[in-house]
């Protein structure tokens, strides 16, 4: 297969081989990356170390898996079983054989053959691959759908892509700073049972996917979070709890069944004979006419409403970040400008080709570093959206100008807000830092 699309998530590290893609994920708090030859099944597993994003990274080598199952050791394997176990091992060989399939399953980097050869050997037979394989029609849940799918908008990723902006130019790499990754938007599809989560839920987000570009700047004052749950009051007055429970007993054991919840509630009324008429007149009362106060007006007592505060759903965090930006020279200068470009084109939605559509603009990874690693004692950020990106050009309210044609000082604020929220497995295999 000559062309091979390039397929968000996934790189092409080595020019001569258009046939590997390969993706980055973390398992057991280690950052690992996955190679896929894509012509044959063949996988790679290598462990990742250094600093990440656009600074040097070293790729040691940890097993290949051929499409026939067969496992040749890497050069770092028997240094990593003695470091980190064979256990761990065998759940980043899992997680590997996953990134391996969701390639595999893409419908436009093998040809029909080739994925015919690779579903029907040992490694893949019971997988999803082969699957998607391209028909006639296309699937307009795909990103690479022949509408809006890759190569089908306007515009360039110049400014962007393969960006290695910093502020301060002269800060170090162990400096502590924040990491601003712009990363190609990644729709959420429907999930199945064997994906994990039910046939209801979504799929979740590949949150370690390779980054277009980046941003270093200096962390700010005025670091905070905010983590918040939606809770609220609900009201269910006797009658309606009557209904619900008959209703439910119905579905759960038949709706004949339902008749021994109705015995149970004529008995009791039969034992409160006044109380009951009193209270089922009354709210029938209150919901014909619209009036809520009619019992208390006349008696001073209410129909117990059986007030309680319930879970409604999670909430979205936002951030705001603000950064005073002042050259000291001209290579500086045209590296702020470099920095607001590049935020102001990511967050701009993209034109399609035929005009019908408009894609979603990149979306951004955060990460506070610490010595070149993530920082523990600043709470992590989930992929966000850029909201807003505000820029004052005249922040000490005279303006001012180089001879380079740079203005002085600029003041950026960024509003961001996480797309997905925070869930309790979210937080497993994070107790050492301070979570999200």
């Amino acid at each position: 297969m000559a062309d091979r699309p390039e397929v968000p998530g996934w790189t092409r590290i080595n020019q001569n081989k258009p046939e590997e893609y390969s993706s980055e994920f973390v398992a057991g708090n280690l950052r690992f990356a996955n190679v896929t030859n894509v012509s044959n099944g063949q996988r790679q597993l290598y462990l990742v170390s250094g600093l990440g994003g656009t600074f040097l990274t070293n790729r040691t080598l940890l097993t290949t898996t051929n499409r026939d199952g067969t496992i040749e050791k890497g050069s770092g394997y028997n240094d990593f079983i003695r470091q980190y176990g064979a256990n761990t091992l065998t759940a980043a060989e899992k997680a590997n054989k996953q990134q391996s399939i969701a390639i595999l399953s893409n419908p436009n980097v093998s040809s029909k053959e080739e994925k015919t050869s690779i579903k029907d050997s040992g490694e893949f037979k019971s997988t999803s691959v082969g699957n998607n394989t391209a028909t006639e029609g296309f699937d307009l849940t795909d990103a690479s759908n022949p509408l809006f799918g890759t190569g089908q908008t306007l515009g360039g990723d110049s400014g962007i892509k393969g960006a290695n902006l910093i502020y301060p130019k002269s800060m170090q790499a162990n400096q502590d700073h924040i990491v601003f990754e712009a990363l190609e938007y990644q729709s959420r599809a429907l999930g199945t049972e064997s994906e994990g989560g039910g046939a209801f839920a979504l799929q979740r987000r590949n949150s370690t996917r390779s980054s277009l570009g980046s941003v270093r700047l200096p962390i700010q004052g005025q670091i905070a979070d905010s983590n918040a749950v939606n809770w609220g009051q609900d009201e269910m007055d006797p009658v309606a709890l009557l209904g619900a429970k008959t209703f439910l007993e119905g579905a759960k054991n038949g709706f004949g069944a339902a008749g021994g919840v109705l015995e149970n509630a004529a008995e009791t009324i039969e034992k409160n004979p006044e109380a009951a008429k009193t209270g089922a007149v009354a709210t029938l009362l209150t919901q014909a006419i619209g009036k809520p106060n009619v019992l208390s007006r006349t008696t001073g007592a209410i129909v117990n409403p059986n007030m309680e505060l319930l879970f409604q759903g999670p909430s979205l965090r936002p951030f705001t970040f603000t950064f005073r930006m002042s050259a000291r020279d001209k290579p500086e200068g045209d590296e702020i400008r470099k920095i607001i470009f590049f935020f102001k084109k990511a967050m701009a939605a993209r034109q399609t080709k035929n005009g019908f559509f408009l894609k979603a603009p990149n979306t951004f990874r955060i990460t506070y570093k610490c010595d070149g690693k993530d920082h523990v004692g600043i709470n992590k950020i989930k992929e966000c959206a850029l909201l807003n990106c505000a820029v004052n050009y005249v922040p000490d309210a005279q303006y001012s100008s180089r001879s380079d044609g740079n203005l002085t000082a600029y003041e950026m604020q960024l509003q961001f807000q996480e797309i997905e929220p925070i869930y309790y497995d979210d937080y497993e295999g994070l107790e050492n830092t301070l979570g999200y």
